[in-house]
């Protein structure tokens, strides 16, 4: 039975066919031809040449399945782009200077709200940026077809907004090919940052109060004001990370694999270890649980939002808006949740539906 010679593919007569430029098959004997994700990691097959690999080739530094895996000696630098790795030393000090532009970032802020209180244009505008770049983000994980250059200004967003994923660019120290992946590697660092954010803030100013330099009240006021900060600036790539876990899409031959990294199978029995052990306690812990710690913090002290000590410590979260919506940032938060959880559960439907409940 003779076929039509499908758009995505080339045709040579007989069985010989292969995916163009942008697609990729699961086997040379499929012809189901699927659009990559990042469409420079899917060369495809020459049309001119007739002996070569008919299933189609990924750009240098990517494989597997949609080539959307970073090869050997590659890491991520945003999903599904790649790039080589550095050696040992080059790679050492990259980590050491985005570690020291992060801390200096944050300083700067949490100096600011300390100083001049949580109501400080640092703070307030730092807060609305970073909400707007996390609503920019959130729109990559919706599988549209965006133009050229909206592709790139979500890119550009994710690079500069994924603070938690800057940090833990380690895929070049990650062990690969062993038993655990790199992504469940990762996964179990980044469930554990928040616990690290409160450990090293309450180290900092044990340390600036044993050194005398401020007294215990004020050392107690700069941790609270220090962690209600970085957890806020941490807050969705932590959930971003827990919810991607549970994320699946069905490709290829019929099973279904991590959105996020397409080399990992679903319902394996590995997959379900990692996302009942690490991705289900990080929803409930950080994704769920640190809203609702901050909402009910904000209730409790309602009556003296405007105390400076207030101020200095939760403002961050309500801080540049009404006075009587000071819980809106709670509601935000929770939008952002919202606007994953269909981006990931909805995925079945496909994305007609996912932009239409998202709306």
């Amino acid at each position: 039975e003779c076929k039509t010679c499908p758009s995505e593919a080339y045709c040579w007569g007989g069985n010989m066919i292969g995916p163009r430029s942008s697609y990729w098959r699961h086997s040379v004997m499929s012809d189901n031809f699927e659009e990559c994700p990042n469409h420079s990691a899917c060369e495809g097959v020459d049309p001119f040449v007739t002996n070569q690999d008919l299933k189609g080739e990924c750009a240098t530094g990517y494989t597997g399945n949609l080539c959307a895996t970073c090869a050997s000696g590659y890491q991520e630098v945003v999903r599904y782009y790649c790039s080589k790795c550095k050696s040992d030393a080059v790679s050492a000090v990259i980590l050491v200077v985005i570690v020291i532009g992060v801390g200096g970032l944050l300083f700067l802020v949490v100096r600011s709200a300390l100083s001049q209180g949580s109501g400080s244009d640092v703070t307030v505008y730092s807060r609305i940026f970073m909400n707007h770049i996390q609503f920019i983000m959130l729109l990559g994980l919706y599988a549209v077809q965006w133009s050229d250059e909206t592709g790139e200004m979500i890119r550009f967003f994710e690079t500069v907004g994924t603070i938690t994923e800057r940090i833990l660019a380690i895929d070049c120290f990650l062990e690969t090919g062993g038993d655990m992946p790199v992504f469940y590697q990762k996964l179990i660092i980044v469930a554990l940052m928040p616990i690290v954010i409160v450990v090293c803030a309450r180290v900092i100013w044990w340390g600036i109060e044993k050194s005398g330099r401020t007294t215990r009240d004020a050392a107690h006021e700069g941790f609270l004001t220090t962690i209600t900060i970085c957890l806020f600036m941490a807050y969705s790539d932590v959930s971003r990370k827990m919810f991607s876990v549970f994320g699946c899409q069905k490709i290829g031959d019929g099973n279904y694999y991590l959105v996020t990294a397409m080399e990992l199978q679903c319902g394996t029995a590995q997959h379900i270890t990692y996302a009942l052990s690490v991705g289900l306690p990080g929803i409930i812990l950080w994704t769920i649980g640190l809203p609702f710690v901050g909402l009910k913090t904000i209730l409790k002290n309602k009556d003296i939002l405007a105390h400076p000590t207030t101020r200095k410590t939760y403002g961050y979260l309500y801080m540049g808006l009404r006075s009587s919506k000071y819980f809106w940032e709670s509601i935000v938060v929770y939008r952002k949740i919202i606007f994953m959880s269909i981006s990931l559960f909805l995925g079945f439907f496909g994305v007609v539906v996912q932009i239409l409940v998202a709306i």
